[in-house]
């Protein structure tokens, strides 16, 4: 059965991991990478004193847990595969000096160990490549909200329920439609 946590916008989703993040951190330690100009290099955010990197993902559809878990595994074949495909060196100018110990996909929902077999083996891809801003202690995993402080959840969706938005005005097609079944 779908459930219903999992359905968010990216961008929401994005934007509320980014609090998450900050709680976990600092609020001075979490960096976005924009994706807007040339692309996300496959991570969202990144702390260099913990030397991690985070990417974000949520599923945008109600779907069962065999469905969840394939779209993870395509996204963190996409996105790892952005972060070891770093050929003009974009990475590791991000990075600096810093090797990277972790890289977590943060998603609302995570509930198939198969996305964690997934993930081994991503591991080793990762750390066969031997890349210069990644450690030897590399691991690539997955965090669901199960997985960060209650009270930074909280907070967050105190934060969310306080978003008001305006209502939408109907076009014209909507009014003419209403005028003639006689609701207006």
């Amino acid at each position: 059965m779908p459930d219903a946590l999992e359905c968010w916008d990216p961008n929401d989703w994005e934007q509320y991991v980014l609090g998450l993040l900050q709680d976990r951190h600092g609020p001075l330690n979490v960096m976005k990478v924009p994706a807007r100009h040339l692309g996300d290099l496959g991570l969202d955010y990144y702390c260099l004193s913990d030397r991690v990197v985070y990417q974000c993902y949520a599923v945008q559809e109600p779907c069962d847990v065999a469905d969840r878990a394939q779209k993870q595994k395509i996204k963190i074949t996409a996105d790892l595969n952005k972060f070891c495909g770093n050929k003009d060196g974009k990475i590791a100018e991000l990075l600096g000096p810093t090797k990277i110990d972790r890289w977590i996909l943060v998603v609302p929902l995570h509930d198939s160990v198969q996305v964690n077999s997934h993930l081994t083996q991503k591991t080793g891809f990762v750390t066969g490549k031997q890349l210069s801003y990644v450690s030897n202690n590399f691991e690539a995993l997955i965090h669901d909200l199960q997985l960060f402080d209650p009270q930074s959840i909280t907070r967050r969706n105190a934060a969310r329920a306080l978003i008001s938005l305006p209502p939408l005005r109907p076009t014209s097609q909507e009014i003419d439609a209403c005028l003639l079944i006689g609701l207006l």
